[in-house]
């Protein structure tokens, strides 16, 4: 029970250089695809308040993440 609290109670955060770092696994406090997709849509989301959608096409957005094995870098 006391794991499944500390995956479900609380969420992943940025740090101070713009990445998320966490370890691998379900849960809103782990590195997933759920988590993945919140953090870009979250970004997405961001963007479209602070930019005119018309200006956003002319504009770049980077997520991304890193490749090696057993990584948990999320930028």
């Amino acid at each position: 029970m006391k794991e499944l609290t500390q995956r479900f109670t609380r969420r992943l955060r940025f740090k101070e250089n713009g990445f998320i770092a966490g370890k691998l696994g379900g849960g809103f406090n782990r590195v997933n695809f759920v988590t993945t997709q919140l953090i870009a849509h979250g970004i997405g989301e961001y963007m479209c308040e602070k930019y005119d959608r018309n200006d956003l096409a002319n504009l770049g957005v980077v997520v991304g993440h890193d490749h090696r094995y057993d990584s948990q870098g999320l930028s």
